[in-house]
């Protein structure tokens, strides 16, 4: 199921079956948070954001699954992160358990995908506006509104929990299956090479450490 989710790997990179990964995740998370979301605060315009936003996400997996398009998926789902983590906080009067954990996972899964500028970029995109926001909570506390009932505290807090151990569970998966693909990967170029060294009727020209020169031919060397 999770490689049909994320795609084969002869068809797709590493770093995009983990962008497929990030939309499908992203997605589900999304649509399930719509029903916990109302019942700890009902609020149609917080759920018609979740559905929304799902279906983007939806649609940017199948961009990346179908299309086999890469980066302007990848800055897509940073754009939608942010955009998310400023409407949920508008809407809940705060920043919530799980949208911590909604932006941890994207800032997880963008450090699985990107490297160099990309990846610093990225970071720039996620903590910035986040940073921004707690620190408008510092600034006006009174703005910000407690739970409702003690229900609604324990479905935060179970949520947050539950999102952060199947985090985890994906990253960590995800990561094993590229460590694996690149282990796989060298050792099939190793048996290439050898292959190609033992047919090769040649000499290999060298210097020891004394410098003296030698020749091996390539099927003994």
């Amino acid at each position: 199921m999770l490689n049909f989710v994320f795609g084969p790997l002869g068809q797709f990179e590493p770093e995009h079956r983990c962008l497929n990964g990030m939309c499908a995740f992203l997605a589900i998370i999304l649509f399930v948070s719509i029903p916990f979301n109302q019942w700890i605060r009902p609020d149609k315009a917080l759920a018609i954001g979740g559905l929304v936003f799902g279906l983007g996400f939806c649609f940017l997996y199948y961009l990346a699954r179908v299309k086999t398009v890469f980066l302007p998926v990848y800055w897509g789902c940073i754009g939608f992160a942010s955009a998310f983590t400023l409407l949920s906080w508008i809407y809940t009067d705060g920043i919530s358990g799980p949208t911590i954990i909604f932006s941890l996972i994207i800032l997880s899964l963008a450090n699985l995908i990107v490297t160099g500028k990309n990846r610093l970029i990225s970071i720039l995109l996620l903590c910035g506006p986040m940073g921004l926001l707690f620190f408008g909570q510092y600034l006006w506390p009174s703005a910000i509104v407690a739970y409702a009932s003690g229900p609604a505290r324990f479905i935060d807090l179970y949520t947050t929990y539950f999102m952060a151990a199947v985090t985890l569970s994906f990253v960590m998966h995800l990561t094993m299956a590229h460590l694996k693909s690149e282990q796989k990967k060298a050792r099939q170029n190793e048996k290439r090479l050898m292959a190609i060294l033992d047919n090769i009727p040649d000499i290999v020209w060298f210097k020891d450490k004394n410098t003296k020169l030698g020749a091996f031919p390539f099927s003994r060397f």
